[in-house]
């Protein structure tokens, strides 16, 4: 005859296992519930937003250039060929008569003519002089008719020892004057000087 304590031992056994297997299949049935149940309608609505403001983000196109910054970046891309042509005479019609500059050298001039005779003396006296002006911002303040112009500036020619390189940072003040803009003020930052013993030669401030 079998103690009463084992029978009640065994018998506890036996509704202990059919817990843990109601409670695991009851885990199971949970965890398969889990991954199929679909997102609640707030979090999905979430999720779509987020998504739509990356592919606007990478796909909205930028607002376009107006009138105005159309025809300031064309003077300059003109007045890059009319330098690279060796053309004064273009160089100057898109100045205003008291066009005044700054050069990377820190030599300062104004007037249309007096600058003008400076790129016949630098083409006359640099071999293979070229200067580009690439311009990365233009702003319009059309109400006044005035804009301003930053970008980078590269310059260079043949010395007796090697190819000048230079190149660093301008800053360019046009004016609107009878529907056409021009050049009033030029400033040129050096930032880089490479190839000849030219670049060693520190300019002095006045």
């Amino acid at each position: 005859m079998r103690h009463p304590d084992a029978h009640n031992s065994t018998a506890q056994s036996h509704r202990g296992r059919a817990i843990r297997y109601k409670s695991g299949r009851a885990r199971a049935h949970t965890l398969r519930a889990f991954h199929s149940y679909p997102l609640p309608a707030p979090r999905i609505t979430f999720v779509l937003f987020a998504a739509s403001i990356v592919i606007y983000a990478c796909t909205s196109p930028k607002s376009s250039p107006s009138p105005d910054e159309i025809q300031i970046r064309e003077a300059r891309h003109l007045s890059n060929l009319a330098i690279a042509n060796h053309d004064t005479v273009t160089i100057a019609n898109y100045w205003t008569d008291d066009f005044h500059v700054v050069s990377s050298r820190n030599f300062e001039l104004a007037g249309r003519e007096a600058n003008r005779q400076i790129f016949v003396r630098d083409f006359k006296t640099k071999q293979d002089v070229v200067y580009v002006r690439t311009p990365a911002q233009v702003e319009i303040f059309p109400d006044w008719g005035m804009a301003s112009e930053t970008g980078m500036w590269t310059g260079q020619w043949l010395e007796t020892d090697g190819l000048v390189k230079l190149s660093g940072t301008y800053y360019a003040k046009w004016h609107k004057i009878d529907g056409t803009w021009k050049i009033r003020t030029e400033i040129f930052t050096p930032l880089a000087c490479t190839g000849s013993a030219f670049c060693t030669q520190k300019p002095k401030l006045n």
